[in-house]
């Protein structure tokens, strides 16, 4: 969840709450996952739970390039 640094006084009118929002969101690399809606005194983060999902199947899949062909890269991995 997004939480931003806490304050004194709350953030007042949406320009203010809108920069602090993107603050957050730039620190944590999370704007693809949430859709905000900013007032000019509130602030609705919604999690977009599509994108969520499509991130978590995807964690740990890494690609890795190489110039080996198949055959050389399956006969150097049966090699004791």
């Amino acid at each position: 969840m997004m939480h931003a640094k806490p304050t004194s006084t709350p953030s007042k009118g949406a320009a203010i709450i809108g920069i602090h929002a993107g603050e957050v969101v730039s620190r944590q690399k999370v704007k693809k996952h949430f859709e905000c809606r900013i007032g000019d005194d509130s602030f609705f983060p919604r999690r977009r739970a599509e994108s969520v999902r499509r991130k978590a199947a995807l964690d740990g899949v890494q690609a890795i390039r190489t110039s080996l062909t198949a055959e050389d890269s399956a006969r150097s991995a049966t090699r004791p």
